[in-house]
């Protein structure tokens, strides 16, 4: 009997410390973990994945099995992992234009967006981005935001969100004809929309002529500037023309923040391999290894 009680005992330590050394993934509704993050005074923490996701796959295999990074999230997140596909994480994936897995969205304890990050991430650089989350230097306002999540979305983009493995992309000029109809191209959904497409030079300018007051209605504008510059890339590829890779680099030059010299060689890569100049791809390829090393050169595969 004494041998059985202590086999149980030490079966009971084992789970315990097995529980311990997991992520406590909050299972309730998108208004229950924002009521549980302010009662808790603790930031929000969403792991936006899909099930098809092989980054995905390696975050919670890897990353996430790591015990500094249990116990950060542990300590200040209520966290939640959330199929971007399915259910309150499609809605949360359309509200906060979430197409690329998997994608970290961070609230304040008052439920306030402030933080995005993309991408499968190791250890060491998973940690340093959580730091950022909880350092108010590097969050973002997004007043812009309102707290539904069930907003009148057009169809083309519910079908460019879609969860059953049926996802359609609207042609260019859809998009444009939906906003020619819009007044207010600053709204919330609006914004969803021309962050999310191209919409043509119009649209493009319009943007970036107004770029400072989207910051300071939605925050991060990240993506927006990466599909409008991808968007420029191919133009640039189609007519093979240097001069439009170089307004490329000019453009990111004057107004991405972070990481702009790596992107500066990402896309000229990518203009290189696009046009076949195999000589300038391989002196592109050089400049990304001598800055970043041999780690972060998976990317160029991406192209």
């Amino acid at each position: 009997m004494k041998r059985s009680f202590s086999i149980l005992l030490f079966s009971l330590c084992i789970y315990i410390s097995a529980k311990a050394q997991e992520i406590n993934w909050f299972k309730g509704t998108w208004l229950e973990t924002k009521a549980k993050a302010k009662a808790e005074n603790k930031y929000i923490f969403i792991d936006g994945y899909t099930v098809w996701c092989g980054a995905c796959k390696l975050m919670d295999q890897e990353t996430f099995s790591d015990s500094d990074v249990i116990s950060f999230i542990n300590k200040n997140y209520v966290a939640i992992q959330l199929d971007m596909e399915a259910g309150e994480g499609q809605k949360i994936a359309m509200k906060y234009e979430v197409d690329g897995f998997p994608t970290f969205l961070i609230f304040n304890p008052n439920g306030k967006y402030v933080f995005r990050a993309e991408g499968d991430q190791k250890k060491d650089l998973f940690l340093t981005t959580l730091n950022k989350t909880l350092n108010k230097e590097k969050q973002f306002n997004a007043p812009g935001y309102s707290a539904s999540i069930d907003l009148a979305y057009p169809d083309f983009y519910k079908d460019a969100h879609d969860g059953s493995g049926n996802r359609k992309y609207p042609k260019t000029e859809e998009v444009t004809a939906y906003l020619d109809k819009q007044t207010d191209l600053f709204s919330e959904i609006n914004w969803a929309i021309i962050s999310s497409f191209y919409a043509g030079e119009k649209y493009t300018q319009f943007f970036l002529d107004n770029i400072d007051k989207y910051k300071n209605l939605y925050g991060d504008i990240n993506q927006k500037l990466t599909i409008l510059i991808y968007s420029k890339l191919q133009q640039a590829i189609a007519e093979n023309s240097e001069a439009k890779l170089n307004d490329i680099l000019a453009l990111t030059d004057k107004y991405v923040t972070e990481n702009k010299d790596w992107m500066k060689i990402y896309y000229k890569i990518g203009f290189y391999t696009g046009v076949k100049d195999w000589n300038n791809e391989a002196l592109a390829i050089d400049e990304m290894v001598e800055k970043e090393g041999y780690e972060n050169t998976i990317y160029i595969n991406m192209l």
